[in-house]
Protein backbone atom coordinates (compact mmCIF):
# COMPACT_ATOMS: atom_id res chain seq x y z
CA UNK A 1 0.00 0.00 0.00
CA UNK A 2 1.14 3.53 -0.66
CA UNK A 3 0.83 6.54 1.67
CA UNK A 4 1.86 10.18 1.40
CA UNK A 5 2.69 10.56 5.12
CA UNK A 6 2.64 8.90 8.55
CA UNK A 7 -0.74 10.41 9.40
CA UNK A 8 -2.44 8.74 6.43
CA UNK A 9 -0.78 5.43 7.22
CA UNK A 10 -1.73 5.59 10.91
CA UNK A 11 -5.37 6.44 10.12
CA UNK A 12 -5.65 3.56 7.69
CA UNK A 13 -4.07 1.01 10.04
CA UNK A 14 -6.28 2.14 12.93
CA UNK A 15 -9.38 1.85 10.71
CA UNK A 16 -8.64 -1.81 9.98
CA UNK A 17 -7.78 -2.59 13.62
CA UNK A 18 -4.02 -3.07 13.06
CA UNK A 19 -2.32 0.03 14.50
CA UNK A 20 1.44 0.08 14.77
CA UNK A 21 2.81 -0.37 18.28
CA UNK A 22 5.37 2.40 17.86
CA UNK A 23 6.19 4.76 15.01
CA UNK A 24 8.51 6.87 17.18
CA UNK A 25 12.19 7.05 16.34
CA UNK A 26 13.98 4.68 18.73
CA UNK A 27 17.40 4.98 17.12
CA UNK A 28 19.11 5.59 20.46
CA UNK A 29 17.43 2.60 22.07
CA UNK A 30 19.03 -0.20 20.06
CA UNK A 31 18.37 -2.78 22.78
CA UNK A 32 14.63 -2.26 22.10
CA UNK A 33 15.00 -3.00 18.39
CA UNK A 34 13.59 -6.54 18.15
CA UNK A 35 14.20 -7.09 14.43
CA UNK A 36 16.91 -9.01 12.61
CA UNK A 37 17.65 -10.66 9.29
CA UNK A 38 14.70 -13.03 9.81
CA UNK A 39 12.32 -10.05 9.63
CA UNK A 40 13.92 -8.24 6.70
CA UNK A 41 15.88 -9.49 3.72
CA UNK A 42 17.12 -6.92 1.21
CA UNK A 43 18.74 -7.65 -2.16
CA UNK A 44 20.60 -5.60 -4.74
CA UNK A 45 19.05 -7.53 -7.64
CA UNK A 46 15.48 -8.48 -8.55
CA UNK A 47 14.08 -11.87 -7.60
CA UNK A 48 16.14 -12.14 -4.40
CA UNK A 49 19.61 -12.26 -5.93
CA UNK A 50 22.73 -11.00 -4.08
CA UNK A 51 21.59 -10.40 -0.48
CA UNK A 52 22.63 -7.33 1.47
CA UNK A 53 23.02 -8.53 5.04
CA UNK A 54 22.44 -5.70 7.48
CA UNK A 55 21.94 -7.32 10.88
CA UNK A 56 24.71 -7.54 13.49
CA UNK A 57 22.63 -9.68 15.84
CA UNK A 58 20.32 -12.52 14.98
CA UNK A 59 18.70 -12.37 18.45
CA UNK A 60 19.24 -16.14 18.80
CA UNK A 61 16.80 -16.78 15.97
CA UNK A 62 17.86 -20.15 14.52
CA UNK A 63 15.52 -19.68 11.55
CA UNK A 64 17.21 -16.44 10.54
CA UNK A 65 18.22 -16.79 6.88
CA UNK A 66 21.59 -15.14 7.40
CA UNK A 67 22.58 -17.67 10.07
CA UNK A 68 25.23 -17.21 12.71
CA UNK A 69 28.15 -17.39 10.25
CA UNK A 70 26.78 -14.73 7.95
CA UNK A 71 26.18 -11.91 10.39
CA UNK A 72 27.74 -8.64 9.35
CA UNK A 73 30.93 -7.53 11.02
CA UNK A 74 31.13 -3.75 10.80
CA UNK A 75 34.13 -1.55 11.50
CA UNK A 76 32.27 0.83 13.81
CA UNK A 77 29.34 0.12 16.07
CA UNK A 78 26.08 1.50 14.80
CA UNK A 79 22.79 -0.04 15.83
CA UNK A 80 20.95 -2.03 13.19
CA UNK A 81 18.08 0.44 13.42
CA UNK A 82 20.39 3.41 12.75
CA UNK A 83 21.96 1.52 9.82
CA UNK A 84 18.52 1.10 8.23
CA UNK A 85 17.55 4.71 8.96
CA UNK A 86 20.23 6.02 6.60
CA UNK A 87 21.47 3.57 3.97
CA UNK A 88 23.89 6.15 2.53
CA UNK A 89 26.39 6.56 5.38
CA UNK A 90 29.50 4.68 4.26
CA UNK A 91 30.88 4.30 7.81
CA UNK A 92 27.74 2.36 8.78
CA UNK A 93 28.46 -0.23 6.10
CA UNK A 94 32.25 -0.62 6.27
CA UNK A 95 33.17 -4.23 6.96
CA UNK A 96 35.57 -5.01 9.77
CA UNK A 97 38.61 -6.72 8.31
CA UNK A 98 39.81 -8.44 11.45
CA UNK A 99 38.83 -10.97 12.47
CA UNK A 100 37.82 -12.13 9.03
CA UNK A 101 34.15 -13.24 9.01
CA UNK A 102 33.38 -16.89 8.32
CA UNK A 103 31.63 -15.81 5.12
CA UNK A 104 33.59 -13.02 3.39
CA UNK A 105 30.60 -12.14 1.18
CA UNK A 106 28.57 -10.93 4.14
CA UNK A 107 27.13 -7.45 4.63
CA UNK A 108 26.91 -6.52 0.98
CA UNK A 109 27.74 -8.32 -2.25
CA UNK A 110 30.68 -7.21 -4.33
CA UNK A 111 30.33 -3.46 -3.76
CA UNK A 112 32.34 -1.56 -1.14
CA UNK A 113 29.72 1.19 -0.99
CA UNK A 114 26.56 1.38 1.13
CA UNK A 115 23.28 0.02 -0.30
CA UNK A 116 21.60 3.41 -0.67
CA UNK A 117 19.48 3.41 -3.85
CA UNK A 118 20.64 -0.15 -4.67
CA UNK A 119 17.80 -2.33 -3.33
CA UNK A 120 15.82 -4.18 -6.01
CA UNK A 121 13.85 -6.79 -4.02
CA UNK A 122 12.81 -7.35 -0.39
CA UNK A 123 11.19 -9.94 1.89
CA UNK A 124 9.44 -8.97 5.12
CA UNK A 125 8.45 -11.44 7.86
CA UNK A 126 6.38 -10.97 11.03
CA UNK A 127 6.59 -7.16 11.11
CA UNK A 128 5.50 -4.00 9.35
CA UNK A 129 8.06 -2.47 6.98
CA UNK A 130 8.07 0.96 5.42
CA UNK A 131 10.56 1.78 2.68
CA UNK A 132 11.42 5.47 2.12
CA UNK A 133 12.95 7.17 -0.90
CA UNK A 134 15.15 9.41 1.31
CA UNK A 135 17.29 8.92 4.41
CA UNK A 136 15.92 9.54 7.90
CA UNK A 137 12.43 8.24 7.00
CA UNK A 138 11.69 11.09 4.59
CA UNK A 139 10.05 11.35 1.21
CA UNK A 140 7.54 9.05 -0.42
CA UNK A 141 7.23 5.53 0.92
CA UNK A 142 5.83 2.10 0.19
CA UNK A 143 4.87 -0.47 2.82
CA UNK A 144 4.62 -4.19 3.46
CA UNK A 145 2.54 -5.51 6.37
CA UNK A 146 3.61 -9.02 7.36
CA UNK A 147 1.99 -8.97 10.82
CA UNK A 148 1.38 -11.37 12.49
CA UNK A 149 3.62 -14.24 11.40
CA UNK A 150 3.27 -13.66 7.67
CA UNK A 151 5.69 -13.14 4.81
CA UNK A 152 5.30 -10.38 2.22
CA UNK A 153 7.68 -9.38 -0.56
CA UNK A 154 8.47 -7.24 -3.52
CA UNK A 155 10.26 -9.59 -5.90
CA UNK A 156 11.00 -6.82 -8.36
CA UNK A 157 10.77 -3.23 -7.10
CA UNK A 158 10.98 -2.12 -10.73
CA UNK A 159 7.35 -3.24 -11.08
CA UNK A 160 6.18 -1.18 -8.10
CA UNK A 161 5.02 2.11 -9.54
CA UNK A 162 4.26 5.01 -7.26
CA UNK A 163 5.45 8.21 -8.87
CA UNK A 164 8.15 6.26 -10.65
CA UNK A 165 9.66 2.81 -10.26
CA UNK A 166 11.01 1.78 -6.84
CA UNK A 167 14.00 -0.26 -7.92
CA UNK A 168 17.24 1.37 -6.73
CA UNK A 169 15.29 4.08 -4.91
CA UNK A 170 15.18 3.08 -1.21
CA UNK A 171 17.30 5.14 1.21
CA UNK A 172 15.83 4.22 4.60
CA UNK A 173 13.73 1.44 6.11
CA UNK A 174 11.57 1.51 9.25
CA UNK A 175 10.43 -1.72 10.91
CA UNK A 176 7.56 -1.82 13.44
CA UNK A 177 5.31 -4.32 15.19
Amino acid sequence: MLFQNDEGLNKYLASIGKPLENLADNTNKSSNFPFDCFNLEIYDNAQYQRPILWSTNNQGNIEAPCGINRLCKFATFVSDEARLKNLAITANWTKRLSPIPADPSNCFPSQPTPPNDKISSVRVRSCFARFYEHADYRGRSITRDARPNRTRWYGDLGKVRYRGKWTNRISSIKLSN
